[in-house]
């Protein structure tokens, strides 16, 4: 029996090792098998699909550096735009008080080069080459005022043309005057300062110093404008 159990175990331990074996040559040539199958050792590297992208600041392919962000530039532009508009205004204040200072001194010589009108006749035929200050001061002391209205009318004319508002013609009427002034409220004005003005220059209505100041207080509106 003992033999028996021996011999058994024999073959069983036999088995066991033989099995081991087959098991172990299955597992290495299997793995050797597979070791072949998954071997690249002979072959080209495939190409990288995807390539690393190039550092933009230097042009090569080598990593990029680390770039600390920029400061928002929109408040030192903010600052910039407001400093030009500030500028840009004061530019156009100086001009603007430049012109002003030069057509006033240009103004002055105007006056300063007109000569003295000695009649009411001279005044009408060369307006703009003579002043009439000499004329009004007389007229004033004489009380003279269907003349100080004429001279007055005759000023306005003047002023007008210096405007721009017409253009005084030794020739032209007061009614074509009222036809080339624009501007509805000095058109207005005018007609009315007319109506009076001829009443009394070509219609010989009597004027005294109360309705001359009226007349006047007309001509003044019209030269505010």
């Amino acid at each position: 029996m003992v033999l028996m159990k021996r011999f058994s175990l024999t073959i069983v331990f036999s088995f066991l090792v033989c099995s081991a074996t087959l098991a172990q040559g299955l597992d290495s040539a299997a793995y050797t098998q597979m070791k072949e199958d998954f071997d690249y050792s002979d072959q080209e590297p495939p190409e990288e699909k995807f390539k690393q992208p190039k550092n933009i600041d230097n042009g090569d392919d080598t990593p990029p550096q680390n770039v600390e962000p920029e400061e928002p530039e929109s408040s030192w532009l903010s600052q910039q735009q407001l400093l030009t508009s500030i500028l840009t205004l004061l530019g156009i204040g100086v001009i603007i008080f430049v012109i002003i200072r030069l057509q006033g001194r240009l103004d002055n010589r105007r006056v300063e080069k007109l000569k003295a009108a000695t009649s009411l006749e001279e005044a009408e035929e060369n307006l703009l080459e003579v002043h009439l200050d000499d004329l009004i001061s007389q007229a004033e002391k004489d009380g003279d005022f269907r003349l100080m209205l004429h001279l007055q009318f005759l000023e306005l004319l003047r002023e007008l043309h210096h405007k721009e508002a017409i253009q005084w013609r030794p020739y032209k009427t007061n009614g074509q005057y009222a036809l080339e002034i624009e501007a509805t409220e000095l058109k207005s004005l005018y007609q009315k300062a007319v109506v009076t003005f001829d009443r009394v220059w070509y219609g010989h209505k009597a004027i005294d110093k109360l309705i001359f100041e009226d007349w006047l207080q007309t001509i003044e509106k019209m030269r505010s404008l």
